[in-house]
């Protein structure tokens, strides 16, 4: 029998090829199932959305009382500083906690404030990127002045700006808390175009009762200008992959949003190369420090900077 020249997994029957419309039709229905969902979720009445979304807001960077950065000198210093970063629209507020816990192991503890955060959502619009990093780098050069070596606690954008910081900066270790590394979210590649247009983006009342509820302050509405500088910083960490060699310990949440769950994933697939620790919060949504498991999240911490003490 002649032998055939078809490589083995080419030989069965080809599917037909799906039609340039009907790729275009199931892209444009997909995108509008995203934008229905988000629209449904984040408010119910359509007259208050379209006001949101189109209003211009006074700018007022004035911080909030419950929003603003915090440090704690230890009594008996250990030399460490641990320079902590909150994520995208949140404060340093969600290391309240484990801010005292750090201090009374000697560390001196600075939980700094991502300028246009803590203040209204028409400051944080005139936001980017290169003034959250920024504000990473004033405090961390700030605090090794004071410190004989460098920790870093971060959570979600918080925890890319650490890890970017340390391909620059020495940094003896990292705890990344929800950390975006490559977020797949297709229509987001238009937000600085729609920012034109559409200034702000409700977020869902859902979300906001939970954050209250626990006391920490947030916006009504997020200035779709700032998100693109999110995605900005997660491509610029990706392209220094090859600078991060210090240990990581990556924590994930296993009630996350879609598009964070993944995460670690796309951590693993750039920096092979890192010494990383994963562990998994299997029933904490995307605030760890916050939720039902924030005491072992906590303990995580704890164990993961003492053993480099």
């Amino acid at each position: 029998m002649e032998k055939s020249n078809v490589p083995e997994f080419m030989d069965f029957d080809i599917l037909e090829r799906e039609s340039f419309s009907k790729t275009t039709l199931r892209f444009v229905q997909r995108e509008l199932r995203l934008y229905s969902y988000s629209i449904r979720s984040a408010f119910k009445a359509p007259i208050t959305l379209l006001k949101w979304i189109f209003s211009s807001s006074i700018v007022n960077n004035k911080v909030l009382p419950q929003a603003r950065p915090f440090e704690i000198i230890p009594d008996k210093p250990n030399g460490i500083g641990i320079l902590m970063a909150h994520g995208f629209a949140a404060t340093p507020e969600i290391f309240r906690e484990i801010g005292p816990i750090m201090a009374k192991e000697g560390y001196y503890v600075r939980a700094l404030r991502l300028k246009g955060h803590g203040t209204t959502e028409a400051d944080m619009a005139q936001t980017s990127g290169v003034d959250w990093f920024s504000t990473v780098v004033w405090h961390y050069k700030e605090m090794s002045k004071k410190c004989d070596r460098m920790f870093y606690l971060g959570h979600s954008l918080g925890g890319t700006l650490g890890l970017l910081l340390s391909t620059i900066y020495p940094i003896e270790t990292i705890i990344a808390l929800s950390t975006p590394i490559n977020l797949h979210i297709s229509s987001a590649k238009f937000v600085r175009q729609m920012s034109m247009v559409v200034k702000y983006w409700p977020r869902s009342k859902r979300k906001r009762l939970a954050i209250r509820e626990a006391g920490i302050a947030t916006y009504q509405k997020t200035p779709l200008y700032a998100i693109g500088s999110i995605f900005e910083v997660t491509k610029l960490l990706r392209k220094r992959a090859n600078k991060l060699n210090l240990p990581v310990l990556y924590v994930r949440a296993g009630l996350d949003h879609k598009t964070l769950v993944d995460q670690p994933e796309e951590y693993r697939n750039f920096f092979p190369n890192t010494p990383t620790t994963f562990k998994d919060a299997k029933n904490s949504p995307h605030s760890l420090l916050l939720g039902p498991e924030k005491d072992m999240v906590n303990d995580w911490i704890v164990e993961w900077f003492e053993k480099y003490k």
